[in-house]
């Protein structure tokens, strides 16, 4: 009387876990067919590195220097021996562009800026552009040995508190020039602010000022402020400013 009861117990169960597993297996279907149906992860593209900016757009703008101004276009050359020869007006061009050569030289830049009538002052800012940093690290320390040397006919005084990582600076006098230079590197590449002027010109710039130059190109260098407009050419127009001051960019 028993056994009719406990088979149709287990005919039940049977049935119910046969309705489970078909219920799993749709579920189990439903779900591959979804996940195939889910659009593919996408991957956001590598950042590029960023490439350094047109040396046009690194040089000391004029307004750096009270009194001065820029006549022309800074002067771009992509040769050493071109370089060393005309823009260096090296005594010995050979050796210098066998030098400039060997540090790996790209391009150079330099841009001249004269004082306004009746200063009669010079300025400049060059920078040089190197494949390492190492090439620009020993371009520096070679302008440091020569200035550490000096010259037959001329006084070189240290400069002190530039506040500039790595940077050299000092003042030279002798019979005809009154002299300021700084120089450092950032990166690949090698820079220098400097004046000159006849000893007692009034009005030519102070040692203070120049340090506050080179300063500023400093910040320039590291991408902290521009003073032109990104990829523009501003070799006839005014230095793009706020306020008389470059412009912040971080």
């Amino acid at each position: 009387m028993n056994v009719p009861l406990q088979n149709r117990f287990v005919s039940t169960h049977l049935g119910l876990l046969l309705a489970a597993i078909a219920t799993a297996t749709a579920i189990a279907v439903t779900a591959v067919h979804t996940v195939s149906s889910l659009p593919s992860p996408s991957f956001a593209a590598p950042v590029p590195t960023a490439q350094p900016l047109p040396l046009t757009q690194q040089v000391l703008p004029a307004s750096a220097l009270h009194g001065f101004i820029t006549t022309q276009r800074p002067t771009i050359v992509r040769n050493a021996r071109t370089w060393a020869a005309h823009v260096d007006q090296s005594a010995t061009p050979a050796r210098e562009t066998a030098f400039l050569e060997r540090l790996g030289f790209i391009a150079g830049a330099r841009e001249q800026l004269h004082g306004l009538f009746p200063l009669a002052a010079q300025a400049v800012s060059v920078i040089e552009r190197y494949r390492t940093a190492a090439g620009a690290r020993a371009e520096l320390a070679s302008q440091r040995a020569m200035a550490e040397a000096g010259w037959a006919d001329e006084r070189v005084t240290p400069l002190r508190d530039i506040a500039i990582p790595g940077a050299i600076g000092w003042i030279v006098r002798g019979p005809r020039t009154a002299a300021i230079n700084i120089m450092f590197s950032v990166g690949s590449e090698y820079y220098l602010v400097g004046s000159g002027a006849t000893p007692g010109t009034r009005g030519a710039p102070t040692a203070g000022q120049m340090i506050a130059a080179a300063q500023l190109e400093n910040l320039i260098a590291n991408g902290c402020v521009a003073n032109r407009a990104p990829g523009a050419d501003n070799s006839s127009q005014p230095d793009q400013t706020m306020g008389g001051q470059p412009m912040l960019l971080h």
